[in-house]
């Protein structure tokens, strides 16, 4: 009971106030917006869907797919693969340091979102980019980041 209220809970959390917009913005310029998760496919695809960004990714993956975890380099390469493209032209964009270091260390650009209460770990070296909200995402993208 308490396992089937978390995943309900999990499936309905709203994204950031920045989220929707600038995704909107990012799917509307043409750009291939993926979501790669530890989570279960159904609990990613809830959560997506209620927050309103589903439809504008190209690709919902779960490392179900890979049968490893993030931040093991191969869900990354995975990614790339159903995009049809190769990690060097991917950029991994999170809050979370440890998934930037692990897109990273399989050829992918990194631009970790530097969100109240985030830390970047010195030891994961430096990502290519840091920004403040998805905005910043957007910025970067459009003078050829």
């Amino acid at each position: 009971e308490d396992r089937a209220r978390l995943v309900s809970l999990l499936g309905s959390l709203p994204p950031h106030p920045d989220v929707p917009a600038a995704i909107a913005e990012l799917d509307a310029a043409g750009h291939t917006i993926a979501a790669v998760t530890n989570s279960p496919i159904n609990t990613a695809t809830a959560q997506l869907t209620n927050a309103g960004l589903a439809a504008h990714l190209d690709l919902i993956m779960s490392v179900d797919e890979v049968g490893r975890f993030k931040p093991h380099p191969a869900v990354y390469v995975a990614a790339a693969e159903r995009l049809g493209t190769e990690p060097s032209r991917c950029l991994m964009v999170a809050a979370h340091d440890w998934d930037i270091a692990g897109a990273m260390a399989a050829g992918y650009r990194g631009v970790f979102v530097e969100r109240a209460g985030t830390t970047w770990n010195a030891a994961f070296g430096s990502p290519t980019a840091r920004v403040r909200d998805l905005w910043g995402v957007a910025a970067l993208l459009d003078e050829g980041g």
